[in-house]
């Protein structure tokens, strides 16, 4: 399989949220600055396409003032799952941020060890961070 990341576009915006629909999430991304996760002030929003098709994508918005980063959304197809692709989602938003923490305060307690490998750490408030890179 051959796939890409890319940052995420407003011709995107469809393909993101059939995908999330199909995967049980009615928030998804949009061009609207007023909704939920506006992709023109996202801090990072990439796809993964394979052939044309996207079939996972990563969303942190912008927190301006905030002392990090948060992926608010990461979705990966199910047919397309356990092919590395969440881990080159996220490690596209940890290379765009290496000095900054990065925290995902809502996430699939199945998943620590995904998480762990990527350098993540369970912090006092249940959520899963990553500490910026010295």
């Amino acid at each position: 399989m051959t796939y890409a990341i890319r940052p995420a576009e407003p011709a995107d915006i469809a393909a993101m949220n059939r995908l999330g629909s199909e995967l049980g999430w009615h928030l998804t991304a949009t061009d609207d600055n007023e909704d939920l996760l506006p992709l023109a002030t996202a801090d990072a929003a990439y796809v993964c396409v394979e052939e044309r098709e996207i079939i996972g994508w990563v969303y942190c918005a912008n927190r301006t003032g905030w002392e990090y980063r948060g992926i608010d959304r990461l979705l990966v197809h199910p047919a397309h799952r356990n092919q590395g692709i969440a881990r080159a989602l996220v490690q596209q938003v940890l290379d765009d941020f290496p000095h900054e923490e990065v925290l995902i305060a809502a996430w699939d307690r199945d998943l620590r060890n995904f998480y762990e490998k990527l350098g993540f750490r369970v912090d006092n408030h249940n959520n899963m961070t990553r500490l910026p890179r010295d």
